[in-house]
């Protein structure tokens, strides 16, 4: 999975937020408060990683229902994101009272920007993303599943990875000392296990296993017999 764009609404200390993650290969990022270069706590920095792990996982380190900015009805976090040369749109929408979960997958249909991603406000500085059926249906396909436990599951298949693997191998929390670099070398494998989906392998060589076991003892007994 390879992240392509990131939009935010209303999520934590966030109005509005975008990344596009095409425009760098790696980046530094620097709050700043107040204008005052010197003041870089607390403006959102660790947030964006948050809204990532929120849309993918439905996760977040306070209580759901407090995602949802200060005097806001609802928030939504939208990401785009390639699995091999196939582009997803996820959408995750929360209101006080219900959430929404969308996945769309891209249609081969050409188009610009503006057209098949986002609009853009008169002053340019707010993308607002494409989600709404009748502004996607040309670009998108909806994937989704009739239950969002169903959508979470085909999530699940196409992301190969879990909120656990995320914080462990992704993203390196401040002050948290629990993740791949700290943990013993069995603990590591166990991680890396999980976050490259290589736990099957266990049960395949246990599978090998059990059948080697009883086809030794099948020639065992027909040795005796000759």
């Amino acid at each position: 999975m390879k992240l392509v764009r990131l939009y935010i609404e209303n999520f934590m200390c966030y109005e509005y937020g975008f990344v596009d993650f095409r425009e760098f290969s790696a980046a530094l990022i620097v709050g700043k408060k107040e204008n005052n270069d010197h003041i870089a706590n607390g403006v959102g920095k660790t947030t964006i990683f948050k809204a990532i792990e929120y849309v993918l996982f439905n996760y977040a380190d306070i209580p759901l229902e407090r995602v949802i900015r200060d005097d806001m009805l609802s928030c939504r976090v939208v990401i785009d994101f390639l699995v091999g040369d196939q582009e997803y749109r996820l959408s995750r929408t929360r209101s006080k009272k219900s959430t929404d979960l969308t996945l769309l997958q891209r249609k081969a249909t050409d188009g610009h920007d503006d057209q098949v991603y986002h609009g853009v406000s008169e002053m340019g500085a707010v993308f607002t993303p494409y989600t709404d059926k009748k502004e996607i249906e040309e670009y998108w396909k909806d994937i989704s599943g009739s239950r969002a436990g169903d959508t979470e599951k085909e999530l699940a298949k196409l992301t190969k990875t879990t909120q656990k693997a995320f914080r462990s191998t992704i993203w390196f929390r401040q002050h948290d000392t629990t993740g791949l670099p700290t943990v013993t070398p069995e603990k590591r494998k166990g991680i890396l296990k999980e976050a490259l989906n290589l736990g099957i392998y266990a049960k395949l060589e246990k599978i090998a296993k059990d059948k080697a076991a009883a086809i030794a003892k099948d020639i065992e007994k027909h040795t005796l017999l000759i």
